[in-house]
């Protein structure tokens, strides 16, 4: 068998973690695969990843996993990593009817030497998700009753420490974020800003007082994951640190399904 490189024990790391600060309603582990299920609200919490090597015959797997996707009625989906066993299981899928997809940059900074930041704005870091960050969260991104019911089932799901970040004008949030910490990494999610105040830095300040908070508990790197096509975000992110990928991932999903 293969034995792991540093870049693959950070890539699964990085993994072990986002699946935790994004957790899926199920999780099956099978074969070195796991399989992600959730409401269908996000491709990443209802696809198949991966950890380790298997000894399954690939289509007996992806026979099995077509059949759980359809019991729950969703799309049968795969999440494609540097991880992914076999290597060339996208030409597998391909022959199946699958498509590409949805490529992301999985961006990591070694937060060691972060200088503590100058915050112009005063930042409120709350240790568990309040009903005012999650309906900030819901207008900002004119999400449904229904889409912020999910959104809140998954952010209470949440078994690793959380920080949630805001900024307020006239008492109202106006810019957010998520900070999920382990002892050796912090995961950035759900940065927005509402859109009468954006392009005025509050993002950026968020940025750097979770990085901030990260360090002070003795946290190594941060991580996040960025749409490949979201230049604008692509470009923030950058200027902040996080200027190349450490790795990307694209799903493939049969279209039609």
């Amino acid at each position: 068998m293969q034995q792991p490189t540093d870049i693959s024990m950070m890539i699964r790391s990085i993994e072990e973690h986002a699946f935790k600060a994004v957790p899926a309603t199920k999780n099956r582990p099978y074969d070195g695969w796991l399989i992600r299920l959730s409401d269908g609200r996000t491709r990443r919490t209802n696809s198949v990843s991966f950890l380790d090597q298997g000894s399954l015959p690939y289509d007996e797997k992806l026979t099995f996993c077509e059949n759980l996707f359809a019991d729950e009625n969703l799309p049968a989906c795969f999440r494609m990593t540097p991880l992914a066993d076999p290597p060339d299981l996208t030409a597998h899928l391909a022959a199946r009817g699958y498509q590409m997809g949805g490529h992301t940059d999985v961006l990591v900074q070694d937060i060691d030497d972060i200088a503590a930041p100058a915050i112009p704005e005063v930042i409120e870091l709350e240790p568990h998700l309040s009903e005012e960050w999650l309906n900030a969260h819901a207008r900002i991104k004119c999400l449904s009753a229904e889409q912020q019911d999910g959104l809140q089932k998954t952010l209470t799901k949440i078994e690793l420490p959380t920080c949630f970040a805001s900024v307020k004008k006239d008492g109202e949030i106006i810019s957010l974020g998520l900070g999920v910490l382990s002892e050796s990494h912090m995961g950035l999610f759900d940065f927005m800003t509402d859109p009468a105040h954006q392009r005025r830095g509050y993002a950026a300040v968020i940025v750097k007082q979770l990085l901030q908070k990260a360090k002070s508990r003795g946290v190594q790197k941060a991580y996040l994951q960025v749409v490949r096509d979201n230049e604008e975000g692509l470009k923030f992110w950058s200027a902040l640190g996080f200027a190349s990928p450490l790795y990307s991932y694209y799903y493939c999903t049969k279209p039609g399904e």
